[in-house]
């Protein structure tokens, strides 16, 4: 809505004005009404309006004496002169001072209209472009840092360049400090989670925004699929400011404390550098320096330490003679060896000392990808494994200590191992397939086995065996799911009451709602909806 005030020495006249403007159709408000030129000018230092319609002869300020003063405050108000035929050539005059249209009395319903529509108009599409501007602006900034966390190549990055690169990415940097840090939440991570992840870094982006706006002079946000980098730019003169902005977005997110369980916040910050250029190296030493908090600890700022990652050989813990055992055991599917394998190489890492986090994490996943290699030519094996190959890749980047890396890669590959056992008795699916698209067009009405066992063509004992073996879930689990996936999308509309989602997805007890909600989800209904927003 575009704000508008109407300033008239007679109140009668403000009101045909009032009454002859069309507001809701041109998305207009009136903000205020002034008898007099001054107190025109402070309800509109007051309110800011987009467009104000004056009289030409008022007490105090006239007209155009309140166009000038107006025009000083703000030079992008429109004004609309209303004035008598005898008072015409002194309305003409006002145009030098920007007036956009004037209008004679007595007033003209479609007149006034008309001169307010091109207003509104050239408003939308200022606004379009402007919107145009930013889009592109964000585009651009996106693209910089972008490229420089995946180490794309960038125009030289020297301090000569500074203007053209602040021109080409729309960027305001200074000389000053350059620094790149990554800043890591880890929780008790499921693949369900992601949802929460997203929600998650979205407060947390907010958190950073409000820290460090006022300490950089410039910064860069990239929002990952479960972290965030920044680049910053700052005077040498805030160091301390900037790394007080840090322990402050640390405190402020661990508030989310109550609803995720386990959230442990993590920075790991590169060193600063006054050259344009040292954000390349620095963006590399982030990354090692939050990879390190799975030896150095979590839930704090983790600098770069040089020392750490020196060139220093460190040597390889799975050792051909190894690797050969582990392969051996895959090709037989001896998932309880193959456990005491992987804590044995647990042992010997935990016996290392100065190793960078990397390695740890580097080490953890040769031991998928030695399972893979033996695997790849099972049938079959790329529409089994490589979901829980991703899957386990991204659970392992939550991993924040050495014991629950390699317990994760354990269960990660018994989890594949038997997805691979499975795949050989596998039976046609199509009555299981049959039965889900039955649920998710019903399951807001009771469902039961029996029904739905009936509809596939089989009695609801067999059945209840075949779509648990099929969907790795028992009938009930799968119905409830569908249910949850559901009213996670309605609390969305804050609008409807939760106990009304509740009976919307099939549920008559809304504590058996809750109940299941949380198991499902890790969150209660409330909680979801106070994190989604």
């Amino acid at each position: 809505m575009y704000r508008v005030i109407i300033a008239d020495d007679e109140p009668k006249v403000s009101q045909l004005i009032k009454n002859l403007i069309e507001w809701d159709s041109l998305g207009l408000e009136l903000t205020a009404t002034a008898q007099d030129g001054m107190a025109a000018l402070e309800m509109i230092k007051q309110h800011q309006p987009d467009i104000v319609i004056t009289d030409i002869r008022m007490p105090g300020y006239d007209g155009i004496e309140l166009i000038k003063h107006a025009k000083e405050i703000n030079p992008n108000i429109d004004f609309i002169i209303i004035s008598g035929y005898q008072h015409f050539d002194y309305a003409h005059n006002a145009i030098k001072y920007g007036v956009k249209d004037y209008l004679l009395k007595p007033l003209n319903k479609n007149e006034i209209n008309t001169a307010l529509t091109k207003m509104v108009e050239k408003y939308s599409e200022r606004s379009r472009q402007e919107m145009q501007r930013l889009e592109g602006a964000k585009r651009l900034r996106i693209e910089f840092v972008s490229h420089v966390y995946n180490g794309s190549d960038l125009p030289a990055l020297n301090e000569s360049d500074l203007c053209s690169i602040n021109q080409d990415y729309d960027l305001n940097f200074i000389e000053g400090y350059y620094q790149a840090l990554i800043i890591k939440p880890d929780f008790d991570y499921q693949p369900n989670s992601r949802e929460i992840m997203r929600m998650l870094l979205a407060k947390v982006t907010k958190i950073i925004e409000y820290n460090l706006k006022g300490v950089c002079n410039d910064f860069l946000l990239l929002s990952l699929e479960d972290r965030i980098f920044i680049i910053a730019n700052y005077k040498a003169a805030d160091k301390k400011a900037f790394r007080k902005a840090l322990n402050s977005i640390i405190d402020e997110s661990h508030l989310f404390r109550d609803i995720i369980k386990n959230l442990i916040i993590t920075i790991g910050i590169g060193n600063g550098s006054t050259s344009l250029r040292g954000i390349v190296i620095s963006t590399v030493e982030a990354k090692a320096a939050l990879s390190d908090r799975i030896i150095l600890g979590a839930g704090r700022i983790n600098q770069y330490n040089h020392e750490l990652h020196k060139d220093k050989k460190v040597d390889c813990v799975v050792t051909i003679e190894k690797r050969r055992k582990l392969m051996d055991l895959v090709e037989i599917l001896d998932t309880s060896e193959i456990r005491k394998w992987i804590n044995e190489i647990e042992a010997e890492v935990q016996k290392l000392t100065d190793i960078p986090g990397q390695f740890i994490l580097d080490t953890v996943e040769e031991i998928i990808e030695i399972l893979l290699f033996v695997l790849k030519n099972h049938a079959n094996l790329n529409t089994v494994a490589k979901g829980l190959v991703d899957e386990f890749k991204e659970v392992l980047q939550m991993q924040n200590s050495v014991r629950i890396a390699f317990e994760t890669a354990g269960h990660y590959v018994e989890r594949i191992l038997k997805q691979v056992a499975d795949e050989h008795k596998k039976e046609s699916n199509r009555p299981i397939k049959e039965a889900q698209k039955y649920i998710n067009e019903h399951f807001t009405s009771p469902v039961s086995l029996e029904e739905v066992s009936t509809i596939v063509g089989f009695n609801a004992t067999y059945f209840s065996t075949l779509f648990k073996k099929e969907t790795g879930m028992n009938f009930l689990e799968y119905v409830t799911t569908v249910r949850m996936k559901a009213a996670k999308q309605l609390l969305a509309d804050s609008k409807k009451s939760i106990l009304d989602i509740s009976h919307e997805v099939g549920y008559s007890d809304f504590k058996h709602f809750t109940k299941q909600f949380k198991k499902i989800t890790g969150l209660t209904p409330s909680e979801y909806r106070k994190l989604y927003y």
